[in-house]
């Protein structure tokens, strides 16, 4: 009985060709997929945790933003309530420098940031804005509101723009 087992085992082995070398595609295929078994398992173990970046402080940001127009350090300033950088950060959006690409609503909205923080030169440039419809409809009566808001902050050029009512 097991010399008939014997023999059929030779026999089912040449006719399968186990002697012969073995199939390119088929060893490229198992590769393949013993490599992405690799990957998957990789991905599940649990990555180390990166330390914390430091957050840089409100007067190094308005530091960066006055003196170097950068539009991140200018944007996270105005985040921090720094309204000049509201407004600097508007002008960026104006010229498109800074790192910012030209966006005129965007820098109506800094504008209007820095403005309602009681920044008088935001205030005026947001009247600028509506005053010639640079992003929006043009609005002489929202012109008036905030060059009149810019004369009471005491910005001269404002008040020349005042309409006798």
């Amino acid at each position: 009985m097991r010399l008939l087992a014997l023999a059929a085992a030779i026999l089912l082995a040449a006719a399968c060709g186990t002697d012969s070398k073995p199939d390119p595609e088929l060893e490229a295929l198992k590769k393949k997929k013993d490599d992405e078994e690799k990957l998957r398992v990789e991905a599940t173990k649990p990555k180390p945790a990166e330390p914390a970046k430091p957050v840089p402080a409100k007067e190094e940001l308005v530091g960066k933003c006055k003196t170097d127009g950068d539009g991140p350090a200018c944007q996270g300033a105005c985040a921090l309530e720094d309204f000049e950088s509201c407004h600097l950060m508007g002008l960026l959006y104006e010229e498109g420098k800074g790192g910012v690409p030209v966006d005129f609503e965007a820098a109506r909205k800094f504008h209007e940031r820095s403005c309602d923080g009681g920044f008088g030169q935001g205030c005026y440039a947001a009247a600028v804005f509506w005053d010639y419809g640079k992003s929006v409809s043009k609005s002489p009566r929202k012109a008036q509101q905030y060059f009149k808001k810019a004369c009471e902050l005491k910005v001269d050029a404002a008040c020349k723009e005042l309409k006798p009512r």
